[in-house]
């Protein structure tokens, strides 16, 4: 066992693992030693629960705000793009006006050079020969995961079984199992009740 007093999750699991392994060359026997060593990792393991679940929490409202973001920044990437190009044009303009191919600053020179042609292409009067057919092959998701559990074996498809985390608060758990053990309470005390109603029901008619 580590001598860390506060370990990592995976720690924990890794010392587990540990203990499992030794109870089983133990012959499933529980000694004083590994009972000490089981509640030791149940208390580090409660130890980090909190601070885990405080640490996916924020990781989620990241990814939501994030989320939010993308398209936000998305706009402003075309806005800003628009606006570049834009600035571009007008100096060239410019120096079209001017019938110059260079404009010098005191830190920099702009240059006017011969880029790739640009081709404007309006698809509607373009000849009927330039155009091809393309036939588009889509999965039909729908309709294979409903034959696949349905129990038909599809090839490609394979099933994988998936854990999740579901968050409750501490009290909840504990106030569901005070309320169990009150109701068990109440049914031990009816119980009795009516036994002890139905002993002297016997007394009576004797």
């Amino acid at each position: 066992m580590s001598e860390n007093s506060n370990p990592s999750l995976f720690s924990i699991v890794a010392e587990s693992q540990q203990l499992m392994a030794g109870l089983m060359e133990n012959g499933g026997e529980i000694t004083p030693e590994i009972e000490t060593k089981i509640e030791t990792l149940g208390n580090q393991l409660v130890s980090k629960v909190d601070n885990y679940v405080d640490f996916m929490d924020r990781l989620k409202l990241e990814t939501e705000f994030f989320k939010k973001r993308k398209d936000q920044f998305a706009s402003a990437q075309r806005s800003v793009k628009a606006l570049e190009d834009r600035l571009k044009h007008a100096v060239l303009e410019s120096m079209d006006k001017l019938k110059t191919s260079e404009v010098k600053g005191e830190s920099f020179r702009i240059v006017a050079v011969n880029g790739a042609d640009a081709y404007d292409i309006d698809e509607k009067l373009v000849p009927e020969g330039y155009f091809i057919e393309v036939v588009e092959k889509k999965l039909d998701k729908t309709r294979l995961l409903e034959d696949v559990k349905m129990g038909l074996a599809v090839d490609g498809v394979s099933v994988r079984k998936v854990k999740s985390l579901r968050k409750y608060t501490a009290s909840t758990t504990s106030a569901k199992k005070k309320t169990t053990k009150k109701a068990s309470k109440k049914t031990t005390k009816k119980t009795t009740k009516a036994s002890k109603a139905g002993s002297k029901s016997d007394k009576t008619e004797e």
